[in-house]
């Protein structure tokens, strides 16, 4: 008898939660809430990206390859190893690594390129602050016109916020940032006050509207406003969710289940998603789209 009493006098709540379908219905949730935190967090590093330049290797730029005009940037890269086959194989292994860096990183980043002015060839500035020097230079000097590679069409290349235009987007993912640690302190407080649930539908429905309505915005500055209001809901569900699933899971699962279902799988997802949208009008809608998901399954959860 004693012993019955002592089992039930340190029993907790915790110690009923058991691994089940309800389990594997908060991991469904939490994924989908993830890929929304996760998309809204990242959105700017594809959505803002400023001007970039092909680097070429320093050693083969010195030994003078005749590759490193540029000619083969953008056609068949891969051709440049038969033009170094005279130069050495030292040379050959630089090239072969520059080449399998500069694809692995048109891969990951998406940043406008300059490429020339006119007819004026900008390819050989080694870093992106040479190649806005260089056109600035030429565009004091004449009326050409800039000559940009672009993978995706970020806010920089639509808007024209180029070179020294960047600062006003890089001010503009500071005020985002701001947002989410406002919206991590105000809807913390408020899922204390009112309930888990309540707070996460707030919070996600708020990203699907404004998301959405982003997408639809002239101007940096109300883009700016959005982002900003966009950072308040996120960074208040990425507050609520780490409680919430502290709160449900098993406690003897909760370690290894916060590991798989996290932020690093995400990554390749949303990668996959601005790869695809190309531009960030409509990466800023499927963010939105993405989220429903999690919205609806939020309303099923209790």
């Amino acid at each position: 008898m004693d012993s019955d009493k002592e089992k039930l006098s340190t029993a907790r709540l915790d110690d009923f939660t058991k691994l089940g379908r309800h389990t594997v219905l908060l991991c469904i949730f939490a994924e989908l809430m993830v890929l929304s935190q996760l998309g809204n967090m990242l959105y700017m590093m594809y959505a803002g990206e400023w001007v970039g330049q092909i680097k070429y290797p320093l050693q083969a730029r010195q030994e003078g390859c005749v590759w490193w005009r540029g000619e083969l940037y953008g056609r068949n890269p891969f051709a440049a190893l038969k033009a170094v086959q005279s130069v050495g194989r030292n040379n050959e292994r630089v090239v072969k690594s520059w080449l399998f860096q500069q694809k692995t990183t048109k891969i990951i980043r998406s940043a406008p390129t300059i490429i020339g002015c006119g007819e004026h060839d900008l390819t050989h500035a080694v870093s992106s602050k040479e190649a806005c020097d260089l056109l600035a230079q030429l565009q004091a000097n004449s009326s050409c016109e800039m000559r940009l590679d672009v993978q995706f069409e970020s806010v920089n290349y639509e808007w024209n916020y180029l070179c020294d235009g960047t600062k006003e987007v890089k001010n503009s993912i500071s005020m985002q940032m701001i947002g989410v640690m406002v919206g991590s302190v105000l809807f913390g407080q408020m899922s204390d006050m009112y309930g888990r649930k309540l707070t996460m539908l707030i919070c996600l429905f708020g990203c699907i509207t404004i998301s959405f309505a982003s997408s639809y915005t002239h101007n940096l500055f109300w883009f700016t406003v959005c982002r900003f209001v966009i950072g308040v809901f996120n960074g208040g569900h990425i507050a609520v969710l780490l409680v919430f699933m502290i709160e449900n899971l098993p406690k003897k699962h909760r370690l290894w289940i916060n590991t798989i279902v996290t932020w690093s799988p995400n990554m390749v997802i949303y990668a996959a998603m601005a790869y695809y949208a190309n531009n960030w009008r409509t990466l800023a809608q499927w963010s939105s789209f993405t989220t429903i998901p999690a919205f609806l399954l939020c309303l099923q959860i209790f």
